[in-house]
């Protein structure tokens, strides 16, 4: 994922500096295109991070016990009347 950012970001400026000093357009185009694909690789990255975090909550067994909440011990105490 970080290699696509560092790409996404290079690519980025690399069309930002044609605005300053135009060089050829191929180049040009292949760091839109670039860009583009950059984006969806990162859309189906954090899709697919997800979905795996989806499952993976949902197999898990979830067992409750009593040192789950810590009360103070005179906290609750009977009255005797």
């Amino acid at each position: 994922m970080y290699v696509c950012l560092a790409l996404l970001i290079a690519n980025t400026l690399r069309i930002l500096f044609w605005f300053g000093k135009r060089y050829e357009l191929p180049l040009l185009v292949q760091s839109i295109i670039m860009n583009i694909l950059m984006l969806a690789m990162i859309h189906l990255c954090v899709r697919v991070r997800n979905k795996h975090n989806l499952i993976s909550l949902r197999g898990q067994d979830k067992y409750f016990t009593g040192k789950t909440f810590s009360f103070p011990s005179n906290t609750y105490t009977k009255s005797s009347n």
